[in-house]
C-alpha cells in the first residue's frame, strides 16, 4: 500500500484491495436511505437546481445589504456596524462558494478562503476595537437612524441566510449557526436601541465604551466559531482519506466473497464531510471463449455483479461518485482480456479482446 502527500490511498499489483468502513457517525447519516443503491447523479443534479436558487437569492440580498452597510461603515463611526459590515462579506463568500454544485473541490477551496479571510477580519476588527476602547477618538457616533435602519434588515437577511441554507453545509453545528448569524446584528442593535434610548447625539460615554466591548465579543465568538468548520474543510482539500479506513478488514472480506478476484489499484479520497469518491480496477480470472458469444456474456455478467456489489458497499458508506474499471482475464490465454469501465449505474467504456501488454 501506498500513500500519496496529498493523502490518496493506492493499493497496487499485490491482489488486495481496501475500503472505506464508514465508522463514522457523520458519514453514516449522510448515506442514510441510500443502503442498497449508488448515489444517482441525476438526483444529484435536481438537488442541486432547488438549491442554486436559494443560493443565489442569498447572495443577491448579502450583496445589496453589504453595499449599505459598507457606505455606514465608512460615515457612522460604529464599530459593531463595522463589523457586520465583514460579517455580511463573509457571508456573501460561504454562499459564492456553494453556487460551484457540480464541483465539490472548488467549493471546499472556496469556503476554506472564507473561512481565512474571516480570521483576518475578525482579528482587525479586534485590535481597532481595543484602540478604541483605551482611546476613542472620534466624535462618536452618527447617522443613527440609519444604523437602526440597517440593523433590523441585518437582523432579518441573516435569519433568513439561517433558515435557506442548512448550517450542515458550513459545518457549523445548530447552535453555533445561531450565535454565528445573529450575535453581530444582535450586537448593533443593542448599541443603536441604547443611544436611541438615551437621546444623546452622539452617543454617552457608556454606548461610545459598549460599542467597541461588544466588538471585542462579536470578534471572539466569530472567530471560534470558525475555528471547527476549517478543521473539516483543510483535510478534504488536501484529499485525506475518509474516517475509518480499514486495509486488512476489507481484504480479508473481499477475497472471501470473490475469491477469483482482485484489486490492481484504489484511489479513495474525500469531497465533503460526509461524502468521498472512489476509483478502483477489479480484475477477474474467468472461463471464457472469445468465439463463444455466451461464455463472453456470462464472464461479463459476473465482474457486473461483482462490480455492482462493491458500488453497493461504498454508497453505503457514503460515496457521492464511483468509477470502476473492470478487467477479465481468460483463464485459458492471458491474451484474452475485456476491459469495462463503469461510473456510477453506467457503462462508459467497454473494449474487448485486447492482446496481453
Amino acid at each position: 500500500m501506498k500513500k500519496s502527500n496529498g493523502g490518496e490511498v493506492v493499493v497496487e499489483d499485490k491482489g488486495s484491495m481496501s475500503v472505506l468502513k464508514a465508522d463514522c457517525e457523520e458519514i453514516l447519516k449522510a448515506a442514510a436511505g441510500q443502503a442498497d443503491a449508488p448515489v444517482s447523479e441525476s438526483n444529484l443534479s435536481i438537488t442541486n437546481e432547488k438549491n442554486g436558487w436559494k443560493h443565489k437569492m442569498m447572495i443577491g440580498l448579502l450583496a445589496v445589504l453589504f453595499a449599505g452597510e459598507f457606505f455606514l461603515a465608512v460615515t457612522a463611526h460604529c464599530l459593531t456596524e463595522r463589523f457586520a459590515m465583514c460579517h455580511t462579506l463573509i457571508l456573501v463568500l460561504f454562499a459564492g462558494g456553494k453556487m460551484f454544485t457540480t464541483q465539490p473541490r472548488t467549493s471546499v477551496v472556496f469556503l476554506v478562503i472564507s473561512l481565512v479571510a474571516g480570521q483576518a477580519l475578525s482579528f482587525v476588527n479586534c485590535i481597532h476595537a481595543v484602540r478604541m476602547l483605551i482611546h476613542r477618538h472620534d466624535s462618536g457616533i452618527h447617522h443613527i437612524n440609519y444604523l437602526f435602519a440597517f440593523g433590523v434588515v441585518d437582523l432579518l437577511i441573516k435569519i433568513i441566510n439561517l433558515l435557506v441554507i442548512p448550517s450542515r453545509r458550513y459545518g457549523f453545528g445548530k447552535q453555533s449557526a445561531v450565535l454565528f448569524h445573529l450575535c453581530v446584528p444582535g450586537a448593533v442593535l443593542s448599541v443603536v436601541v441604547l443611544q436611541i434610548a438615551s437621546k444623546s447625539e452622539h452617543g454617552t460615554p457608556f454606548v461610545l465604551i459598549l460599542d467597541p466591548a461588544l466588538t471585542i465579543v462579536c470578534c471572539l465568538i466569530f472567530s471560534f466559531q470558525l475555528i471547527r468548520p476549517m478543521m473539516r474543510s483543510i483535510p478534504i482539500l488536501l484529499l485525506a482519506v475518509p474516517k475509518g479506513f480499514s486495509v486488512a478488514e476489507f481484504k480479508r472480506d473481499f477475497h472471501k466473497k470473490f475469491p477469483n478476484s482482485d484489486c490492481h489499484e484504489l484511489h479513495v479520497y474525500r469531497e465533503s464531510d460526509g461524502s468521498f469518491d472512489v476509483s478502483l480496477h477489479i480484475r477477474q480470472v474467468a472461463h471464457f471463449d472469445e468465439n463463444d458469444i455466451a461464455s463472453v456474456a456470462s464472464a461479463t455478467a459476473n465482474i457486473e455483479k461483482t462490480a455492482g456489489e462493491i458500488r453497493s458497499l461504498f454508497a453505503r458508506a457514503g460515496a457521492q461518485r464511483i468509477t470502476i474499471q473492470t478487467e477479465i482475464v481468460s483463464d485459458a490465454s492471458a491474451d484474452n482480456v475485456i476491459y469495462s469501465c463503469y461510473h456510477g449505474h453506467k457503462q462508459v467504456q467497454r473494449t474487448s479482446f485486447i492482446p496481453g501488454n
